[in-house]
C-alpha cells in the first residue's frame, strides 16, 4: 500500500526557494505562493524515507526540512528514530504536509569564539517571514474548511 501526501512549501529563505523553483524547472505564479509537488510513501516506511523523498525533489537535507501537520511539527529528523509514518497522528494517503525551509547552516569557523555569537538577521529575517508565510497558510486552510 502506498499513500500519495502532497507537501507545499511555504516561507523559508530565498536561497531555499531557489532551489526550489530549480528543482521544480518553473517559478511561482506569485511572490508569496509556495511550491507544491507529490511523494509516495509506504505508511510503514520511517520518517527517514519521507526526508528522503523530499530531498529528491527540493534538494533540502533532512535537517533543513521543517514538516508541519496540523499545525504541528513533525519529529526533527535527529528524533525520528523508530517513527514511522503512519504514526504522525492524523496523517493518511491524500493529506497535504507544508514544509518550511530552514536556511543551510553556514560553515563553522573552528576558530571562532561562538560563546557570543547572536543569529544574522538574514537568518532571523528569514525565519521570521518563514513563520509569518506558514501562518497565513494555515489560517486560509482552516478558514476553506480543508
Amino acid at each position: 500500500m502506498t499513500w500519495s501526501i502532497a507537501v507545499k512549501t511555504v516561507g523559508g529563505s530565498s536561497r531555499a526557494t531557489t532551489t526550489l523553483n530549480a528543482a521544480a524547472d518553473e517559478e511561482p505564479s506569485s511572490p508569496g505562493e509556495g511550491h507544491n509537488f507529490t511523494v509516495h510513501v509506504s505508511p510503514d516506511d520511517g520518517l527517514d524515507s519521507l526526508h528522503d523523498q523530499i530531498r529528491e525533489v527540493t534538494g533540502l537535507e533532512a535537517s533543513q526540512q521543517r514538516l508541519i501537520y496540523r499545525g504541528r511539527l513533525i519529529t526533527e529528523p535527529t528524533e525520528e528514530k523508530g517513527v514511522r509514518i503512519r504514526d504522525v497522528a492524523g496523517l493518511c494517503d491524500g493529506q497535504t504536509i507544508h514544509l518550511v525551509p530552514r536556511p543551510a547552516a553556514p560553515p563553522t569557523d573552528l576558530t571562532a569564539d561562538t560563546s557570543t555569537t547572536t543569529p544574522s538577521t538574514e537568518t532571523a529575517d528569514a525565519n521570521t517571514a518563514a513563520n509569518d508565510a506558514l501562518n497565513s497558510s494555515l489560517m486560509g486552510s482552516s478558514m476553506s474548511g480543508s
